[in-house]
């Protein structure tokens, strides 16, 4: 068991050094709710602590899924999902293909 532990935390600590690992997938709940704060978007914050929302799952945020934690208003969702994007550098699907 300390073996696995141990083999995990040498695993993040290395992530944590490599620049091509985005450091947002280790905040917590309350960092990714501070992040969605500072983009203007405050009235989200419960949604995103309520919904346990932390840097791993942040990740799987996306235009599809922010309804279901309470984000509905479609300029916000937009705004969101393409800011998690952003934040993964992830470029935006082309939909004139």
């Amino acid at each position: 068991l300390w073996v696995a532990i141990i083999g995990r935390m040498e695993s993040e600590i290395a992530d944590l050094q490599n620049p091509e690992v985005p450091q947002c997938l280790y905040w917590s709940a309350e960092q990714v709710a501070d992040w969605v704060s500072s983009l203007g978007l405050g009235q989200y914050r419960d949604c995103f602590l309520t919904n346990g929302i932390n840097g791993r799952r942040l990740v799987l945020v996306d235009a599809s899924n922010l309804p279901k934690i309470g984000v509905h208003e479609f300029q916000h969702v937009q705004a969101l999902s393409g800011a998690v994007r952003d934040l993964l550098k992830i470029e935006s699907p082309r939909w004139d293909r």
